[in-house]
C-alpha cells in the first residue's frame, strides 16, 4: 500500500536514527492520514510529532514526511532541510521505481543534486531495464496501458547506463546488477534457501524473465570512509530458479 509509510512497514527491523520520506503532496497527506487514523501507528511518532495534515508534513525526532516534486531539485533540498536531515551525516537514499518514470533530464538532475547535497551516502535505485527484447516490449505496453509510461527507461536501458548515470551525476562510485544475478550470486545461501522453500513457483520461466528486467543500482559518496567496502556481497552461485528441485 503506497499510502502506508515505509517507516511503518519496516518496524521491527534495524532502523536508521532518522527516517525521511519525500513524495508528492497528495501522497504525503494520505500517509499522514493513515498514521493519525490508527492509534498504534500514531503512537510511533507521538507526542513529539509536529503535524500539518493539510500541508502534508510531519516532523518528529525519528521520522519525517515532507512533500516535494522530485522533478525540481530545489524542492527536494527544501524538503530535506524542513525534515531536519543532517546532510553531512551518513545517509541511505532509496528510490523504488521512481527515476524510471521521470524524463531522463529530470532523473539526471535529481541524481546530481543528491550527489552535491550528500557527501557521505549510498543511493539505491530499484527499477526496470532491458526495454528492447520481446519481454521488455510487452512490459512497456502493459505499463503504458495502465497509464504508467516508463519515460526514462531508454536513457538507462542496461546496467552500464545505470552506472553511468550516477557517475555523470557526480557520485564517486557506482555499480548495478539485475535481480536474477542478485538472487543467484549476491544473497546469502541460507537466506536464499529459506525463501525458495517458502515460495512455490508455478511460472518459473516468467519469474526469471521478470528478474532479468529489474535491477538494483548503487551510487556511493564516501567522504568519511564509511562505505569503502559497501557493495554487492558475492556468495557461491546457485542455479536459476528453473534449475532448483522444488517439490510440492
Amino acid at each position: 500500500d503506497g499510502s502506508l509509510p515505509l517507516f511503518v512497514q519496516s518496524r521491527g527491523e534495524a532502523l536508521p536514527e532518522r527516517w525521511v520520506e519525500v513524495d508528492f503532496q497528495e501522497v504525503t497527506r494520505k500517509k499522514i492520514a493513515v498514521m493519525r487514523g490508527t492509534e498504534a501507528l500514531a503512537s510511533l511518532v507521538a507526542p513529539e510529532a509536529i503535524v500539518d495534515a493539510d500541508g502534508g508534513t510531519l516532523v518528529s525526532p525519528s521520522y519525517a514526511v515532507q512533500p516535494a516534486d522530485l522533478r525540481d531539485p530545489e524542492q527536494l533540498r527544501v524538503a530535506l532541510q524542513a525534515a531536519g536531515l543532517l546532510l553531512q551525516a551518513p545517509t541511505l537514499v532509496v528510490a523504488e521505481c521512481v527515476l524510471v518514470y521521470m524524463q531522463p533530464a529530470e532523473a539526471q538532475a535529481l541524481v546530481a543534486a543528491l550527489a552535491t547535497l550528500l557527501p557521505s551516502a549510498v543511493f539505491i535505485v530499484y527499477e526496470q531495464i532491458k526495454p528492447y527484447d520481446a519481454f521488455g516490449q510487452q512490459m512497456l505496453r502493459n505499463l503504458q496501458e495502465r497509464g504508467c509510461p516508463l519515460r526514462g527507461i531508454e536513457a538507462t536501458p542496461d546496467l552500464a547506463a545505470q552506472r553511468q548515470r550516477f557517475l555523470r551525476g557526480g557520485w564517486e562510485r557506482a555499480d548495478a546488477r539485475d535481480m536474477a544475478t542478485i538472487h543467484r550470486c549476491h544473497i546469502d545461501p541460507a537466506g536464499r534457501q529459506r525463501a525458495e522453500r517458502k515460495e512455490i513457483f508455478d511460472e518459473i520461466e516468467e519469474w526469471n524473465l521478470i528478474q532479468e528486467h529489474y535491477c538494483i543500482a548503487l551510487g556511493i559518496n564516501d567522504s568519511g570512509g564509511l562505505f569503502s567496502s559497501f557493495g554487492f556481497d558475492t556468495f557461491a552461485e546457485s542455479p536459476a530458479i528453473g534449475g532448483l528441485p522444488f517439490g510440492r
